[in-house]
């Protein structure tokens, strides 16, 4: 409980929110924060879930990013 104030976290997500993460797999290692950048980096690193026509992308980033 709480450790998302702890200064190791603050360097991942300087908000002190939950989601974030830590790519490991690259160096240097990428922070990602909030639920749609996290989302969206994930879908571009693994090529899947967005499409690649320019409506249905858009229609998924609508979606993605709809509060």
């Amino acid at each position: 409980e709480g450790d998302q104030f702890s200064s190791g976290f603050v360097k991942v997500n300087p908000n002190s929110k939950i989601p974030a993460m830590l790519d490991r797999s690259v160096d240097p290692a990428i922070r990602v924060f909030e639920s749609g950048s996290i989302l969206f980096y994930l879908a571009e690193k693994f090529d899947a879930f967005l499409p690649r026509d320019p409506a249905k992308r858009t229609e998924t980033m609508n979606w993605l990013f709809w509060q």
